[in-house]
């Protein structure tokens, strides 16, 4: 291909690109090539990176957006009236308050993506599950391997939790 032909394909589509909708930018071939590639390149870190992202982009960025909305107008009110500016009433007044009223749903998703990532066990990365599979087939005792497996994921899930309903005492220095 000539360079003057290169530089005709490339600037037709860099036009495509501009026009066409960002779902089909993604679903492109090129995009969706890559991506395989890149997820078979590394599944165990695909695997636990889409569900964090999922977890952590899709659900607990619209518990803080409704535990900002659940903080009352008067506050924003009072806080316009002591003269704060934007950046302040958020920062001393908006988010405190939001943050309580956040906390029990971000531990849960914590817990959660503790809970989930056991899924990713089918993908060849050295996984909790994962690696009870490899111990159970070594030494053929299921109970006591997947006992122990249910103790362990416990204990994570306990510790979130412990950890949630001490900032959640934390943060009730804010409440009345």
């Amino acid at each position: 291909m000539t360079s003057k032909a290169a530089k005709a394909k490339g600037a037709e589509r860099k036009q495509r690109m501009d026009t066409s909708s960002l779902m089909e930018q993604i679903l492109s071939r090129d995009n969706l090539n890559a991506a395989y590639l890149q997820v078979v390149r590394n599944k165990g870190a695909a695997g636990v990176d889409g569900m964090t992202v999922e977890e952590l982009g899709a659900y607990l960025s619209e518990n803080v957006r409704g535990a900002i909305l659940s903080v009352d107008k008067g506050q924003y009110e009072a806080a316009k009236m002591l003269g704060y500016n934007a950046l302040q009433t958020s920062r001393h007044i908006v988010l405190p308050q939001a943050m309580r009223v956040a906390i029990p749903s971000f531990m849960n998703g914590f817990s959660s993506i503790i809970k989930e990532t056991s899924i990713v066990s089918v993908l060849p990365v050295v996984e909790l599950t994962k690696l009870g599979n490899q111990v159970y087939a070594k030494t053929y005792h299921p109970f006591e391997i997947y006992m122990l497996l249910g103790v362990i994921y416990f204990l994570l899930t306990y510790v979130v939790t412990f950890l949630a309903k001490w900032l959640e005492r934390k943060a009730s220095k804010w409440q009345n």
